[in-house]
């Protein structure tokens, strides 16, 4: 690498495909000092696509208590302006293929 491109940056919150919040150390610190959340980090390195180590320093934040973000007694004369709101009990996914779909 030259000094003009040094290359791949790995951001503080790294995005994925699946739903897994993955921090930096500066983020971690900044979450354990300042969100006041139970939480758990297993600590793991990041590798580029060469597997050589991209970032090192990096943590799966497993959050062991949700919070509310909102107010509910401070909102309740005014939840219409949420719009619908709907509770979540589970997911799931099914993938079926049609026999009709090209492949």
């Amino acid at each position: 690498m030259d000094k003009g491109h040094p290359g791949l940056n790995v951001p503080d919150l790294v995005s994925n495909t699946l739903g897994v919040e993955i921090v930096s150390s500066k983020l971690k610190d900044l979450l354990e000092k300042e969100s006041g959340a139970r939480a758990e980090y297993v600590p793991l390195r990041i590798l580029n696509h060469k597997r050589r180590v991209a970032a090192k320093g990096c943590f799966i934040a497993n959050v062991l208590e949700a919070q509310d973000c909102v107010d509910w007694i401070a909102r309740s004369p005014n939840l219409q302006s949420f719009g619908p709101v709907i509770l979540v009990r589970s997911t799931s996914c099914t993938w079926t293929r049609r026999a009709s779909t090209p492949i």
